[in-house]
């Protein structure tokens, strides 16, 4: 059975290369962030492909804990902020053109290369 980041690593080798984004090295450094997160999206765009991780706010919420019993414990906003944190300087050393990370749940806020104060999905876009 594969791993969610053998299943991403799958995918992004999928959309190949392109400009800056090597799907590789995006593989190796996403990988061990996608366990903790609630959800991965991949989408390809005519300039590039785009990643999109949604920060869980209960353990219940992370992907690695989907198949279990986990406890609906909060992570609280020091954790959440601190994985967001993570994944943009992933989305840093990936060479991504745009960092973004909304805010919310149900905010419009955007927040440009930094987690903010209420992070609910950082986008990666390699255009």
């Amino acid at each position: 059975m594969s791993t969610p980041a053998d299943q991403l690593q799958a995918v992004l080798a999928a959309i190949g290369g392109h400009n800056n984004y090597d799907p590789r090295e995006a593989a190796d450094l996403l990988g061990d962030l996608v366990p903790d997160a609630m959800r991965v999206t991949v989408e390809h765009f005519v300039s590039g492909p785009a990643i999109y991780l949604q920060i869980p706010f209960t353990e219940a919420q992370q992907i690695n804990n989907r198949a279990g019993f986990a406890m609906n414990n909060h992570l609280g906003d020091e954790w959440r902020q601190q994985f967001t944190a993570s994944v943009t300087a992933a989305g840093r050393a990936l060479r991504a053109d745009e960092i973004t990370t909304r805010q919310g749940p149900g905010e419009p806020d955007i927040v440009v290369g930094r987690p903010g104060d209420r992070p609910y999905e950082v986008r990666l876009w390699w255009d």
